[in-house]
């Protein structure tokens, strides 16, 4: 099995976390369809809090300028299955959310992918992996408290994939994704709606992870 990305912001580029509280329950980051098909949604977070809370990421229909004010706007299209505040551990993790719904993102148009928590009962914090400075991700984040707010100087740490990953563990995280070189491919050959890709163009298009055996 391979996994196509659809987009990412690696943790490579983290400079910091974002605390989602009581206050500020969500954060988002604004990216553009492909063409495939939304399964698995990938963010950096950790607690000290040992929170009681469930976590989902959502994805939102867009509005306003994309890479400069995008915010999410409207219902969620699709929400994930959740993951329990109290699997997060105090060391900035990879956690991964899985969506039983999987929306085709259409080429080309602009969308955000959310994580939030359910309704804080105390003053638990769980926070997110984000670079604050000058982010280079196209898309912009935003952040929720009490409606949706822009912000261009901010991008959240994140990985969003089709086709199901070898390897991952949909509560307790995942390392980086890793691409493999061409030669170790093993020969493949995948249905993505109507087209067949081979390995090659697989690895051309996007980065994958690829268990050999």
């Amino acid at each position: 099995m391979v996994a196509i990305l659809i987009d990412s912001y690696p943790e490579s580029n983290s400079n910091g976390s974002f605390p989602l509280s009581r206050f500020d329950p969500g954060v988002a980051q604004s990216f553009l369809g492909t063409g495939d098909r939304l399964r698995l949604a990938t963010f950096q977070m950790y607690s000290f809090d040992s929170p009681l809370e469930n976590l989902r990421a959502k994805l939102y229909t867009h509005a306003g300028i994309f890479g400069t004010s995008s915010v999410p706007t409207g219902s969620p299209l699709v929400v994930s299955e959740p993951i329990s505040g109290t699997v997060l551990t105090s060391t900035p993790t990879l956690y991964t959310f899985r969506f039983k719904n999987q929306p085709i993102l259409t080429n080309g148009v602009p969308y955000c992918i959310s994580v939030e928590t359910e309704e804080f009962t105390g003053f638990e914090q769980i926070n997110v992996g984000r670079e604050t400075g000058s982010p280079t991700h196209p898309g912009n984040w935003s952040s929720n408290y009490g409606g949706w707010y822009p912000n261009s100087l901010r991008d959240l740490i994140f990985y969003l994939y089709d086709i199901i990953p070898v390897g991952f563990n949909l509560q307790l995280g995942l390392s980086s994704p890793k691409v493999l070189p061409v030669q170790q491919q093993a020969p493949l050959q995948l249905s993505l709606a109507t087209q067949q890709l081979t390995s090659l163009e697989l690895v051309q298009r996007a980065q994958i992870t690829l268990e050999l055996e």
